[in-house]
C-alpha cells in the first residue's frame, strides 16, 4: 500500500516536470524534443532576452537623454523668441494692453494709428 502511494506521488511529479518542459519547448524558438536540449535552449533563450533587454534599456536611456536635451533647446529658443517679440513690440510702440482669446491669438486693445508725414 505504501509503495502504491509513493508510485502515484512519483508519477505526478514526473508528469508535472514533463508538462513544464513541454510548456518551455513551446515558448522558445526551438523544435527540440530532447528534454535536456529543451532546458539548454530555454537557458540560452533567457540569456539572449536579458542581453537584448540590457541593450534596449541603454538605447532608450540614450534616446531619453537626447529628447530631454531637445526639449531644453526648444524651451531656450522659445524664451529667446519671446524676448525678441517683446523687444519688437516695444519698438513699434504698441499699446501694452493685450489679452489672449480662446484660440491663443493675441488681440490688441486700443487704436493703432499711424500718421504719414
Amino acid at each position: 500500500m505504501k509503495r502504491d502511494t509513493h508510485k502515484e506521488i512519483e508519477k505526478k511529479r514526473r508528469e508535472n516536470i514533463n508538462a513544464g518542459i513541454n510548456t518551455l519547448a513551446k515558448m522558445i524558438p526551438n523544435e527540440e524534443k530532447n528534454k535536456g536540449r529543451i532546458l539548454q535552449g530555454t537557458i540560452a533563450y533567457i540569456h539572449d532576452l536579458r542581453a537584448q533587454e540590457a541593450l534596449n534599456l541603454e538605447k532608450w536611456s540614450m534616446e531619453k537623454m537626447m529628447m530631454e536635451q531637445l526639449i531644453n533647446d526648444y524651451k531656450q529658443k522659445i524664451n529667446e523668441l519671446e524676448n525678441e517679440n517683446l523687444q519688437l513690440k516695444s519698438m513699434l510702440n504698441l499699446p501694452s494692453t493685450y489679452r489672449q482669446n480662446s484660440s491663443n491669438d493675441l488681440q490688441i486693445h486700443g487704436n493703432l494709428s499711424r500718421t504719414d508725414d
